[in-house]
Parts: C-alpha cells; structure tokens; sequence
C-alpha cells in the first residue's frame, strides 16, 4: 500500500505527486523538516538540524515538481541549506549546501536521493579545495510535523 500523502491518484504503481511536508532524515542522522510547499509551483521551505560539522537549526529553501512524468516512479526535488544558524548562534558556519535528487517510493516507502554540493568561503588560492560532493540519502520520518 502506498503512503497516504501522495497528492494525486496512483495508477499502474507510479506516483503522480508526492507531498513532501514532514520530516526526512539522512544516513547521518540529520533532520530536515519541511514545512510549507506551494502545490502550483512547487517551492517550499523548512528548516535542517544537522548532526555532522555545524550543529544548529538552518533555513531550507527548495523546489519540486508537482506535475511529475505519470509513467515513472519519480518526483524531481532541489533545495538549498544556508548554514546560518536560525537562533543566531556565533558558531554559524560560511556555507551553502545544494542539494539535487529525486524522491521514489522504494518498497513502499518514499526515499529522496540526493547529491549535494557543500560550499565553504575561501582564498582564490584554495576554491578546489572548498567544495566537497557527496551524497544524501533522506527517509520519511513516521509521526513527524
């Protein structure tokens, strides 16, 4: 059986549109909670606690594709974490993460894979060194927002 917040119909075991509100977390125990999405256009935003590196509560900002291909099981998504801290903590890291993916149902269960970008601030001599690339991995959270 498929999750009760998909927002449109389910035909042929592909999903039309997934509502993404609630929590998520990755493989590393971070949080992502997303609040509010715009179902015309698809943007949303929430809030990210992570568990790795800066420890606080960060914005998110996003966009998903709230009129999916029917035929394939798979709702594109892309947000963006600015690591400054919401409770104006001193310790704010000087990134910026994106993250780009898709969300499928994955034995009855929504997954969002992503790949992100982390961008830290540094000298022109360093900007190879300042980016890492890696990927993130995201379940919906049971009982969560």
């Amino acid at each position: 059986m498929p999750p009760d917040n998909v927002f449109s119909m389910i035909m042929g075991g592909m999903v039309h549109c997934i509502d993404i509100r609630g929590e998520w977390v990755n493989e590393y125990g971070s949080l992502m909670r997303i609040l509010e999405v715009d179902t015309l256009t698809g943007l949303f935003r929430g809030t990210y606690e992570s568990t790795t590196g800066a420890s606080g509560k960060y914005r998110v900002t996003g966009l998903t594709d709230v009129k999916p291909d029917p035929g394939i099981n798979s709702q594109t998504i892309a947000f963006s974490v600015s690591w400054r801290d919401m409770g104006g903590s001193p310790a704010d890291a000087h990134w910026v993460s994106a993250f780009s993916g898709q969300i499928q149902i994955v034995q009855n269960k929504e997954v969002m894979v992503t790949t992100y970008l982390l961008q830290e601030n540094t000298d022109p001599q360093n900007n190879w060194g300042s980016t890492i690339i890696d990927k993130a991995t995201f379940t919906r959270k049971q009982g969560g927002v």
